[in-house]
């Protein structure tokens, strides 16, 4: 039996089978309406995050997914072990080639003071992403 799931907007319509992903998203923006509008702790969006994590990290489709990468980072945020969070993202090679990864995680090493390792993740990204060709300049 397939439980087909609405977004929100209205705009389009998903099945579990189809995008798994799909409906941990919409848990997901519910949660996190109901925090920002003081429903619950933040203990309900953490455990589903992790929830979340836990089961669709193995899946391939998701290694290159920003929706994936941005639900690893709501859930590095809640992390006081943020550090071997983000090294599980690196070994899982969650978006590897995405700037993104590298940008999002030194913000918020920055956000944290912690410059040095924020300059460090930049510098990585750098290594590791596709360079962008620049246009000549023609005088």
């Amino acid at each position: 039996m397939t439980i087909g799931y609405k977004d929100t907007a209205g705009e389009s319509n998903s099945t579990a089978d189809g995008d798994p992903l799909f409906p941990w998203l919409l848990k997901i923006k519910k949660a996190t309406e109901d925090l920002y509008s003081g429903k619950n702790s933040g203990e309900d969006l953490d455990e589903l995050l992790h929830d979340c994590i836990s089961t669709c990290k193995q899946d391939a489709r998701y290694q290159n997914d920003i929706r994936f990468l941005k639900i690893w980072f709501l859930y590095l945020e809640g992390c006081e072990d943020f550090e071997s969070v983000y090294r599980e993202v690196e070994e899982k090679e969650i978006c590897k080639g995405h700037s993104l990864l590298y940008e999002w995680y030194a913000i918020f090493l920055e956000v944290k003071g912690l410059w040095r390792r924020a300059n460090s993740v930049y510098q990585t990204g750098l290594s590791s992403t596709p360079a962008a060709v620049a246009n000549p300049v023609v005088p």
